[in-house]
């Protein structure tokens, strides 16, 4: 058996950690397993990324990240920079937000949307695409 350093034992906790929020957000967003029929209408695929980013402002679309219920992309104005994430549900909106806003940041949130920014970039942009502007934790 190999005996590790301080270093080496915090990197891998810090790995687990990480594993374990991924595989949280990936159970927060799936199915509970029930059999129940859903409440309102079935889960689409999520809303239209480039619609919104069209709607923002944004030029091109860099970052892009697709998986199964969630599409995300970063773009940059003269305003700011932007983290865009669309969600077929709004259910699977708000699992996602229950982590992220624990991070800190601002969240401009709408119909299976999230725009995250700075307070002072998203408060002209609710103008433009809608929602509700939520700041996460602080953290000191």
């Amino acid at each position: 058996m190999t005996r590790e350093g301080p270093g080496r034992i915090f990197r891998r906790i810090r790995q687990y950690s990480v594993a374990a929020l991924v595989f949280g957000l990936a159970v927060g967003c799936s199915s509970d397993g029930r059999s129940d029929p859903p409440a309102g209408p079935p889960a689409g695929a999520p809303a239209d990324l480039g619609a919104l980013a069209s709607k923002i402002g944004c030029a091109q679309i860099t970052g892009k990240r697709n998986v199964r219920d969630l599409r995300q992309g970063t773009c940059r104005t003269p305003q700011g920079r932007y983290t865009m994430v669309t969600f077929g549900t709004d259910q699977n909106r708000d699992a996602w937000l229950t982590e992220a806003t624990k991070w800190g940041g601002a969240y401009l949130i709408g119909s299976r949307f999230v725009v995250v920014g700075t307070p002072q970039s998203l408060g002209p942009l609710k103008e433009k695409v809608g929602g509700e502007l939520k700041m996460g934790d602080a953290h000191h």
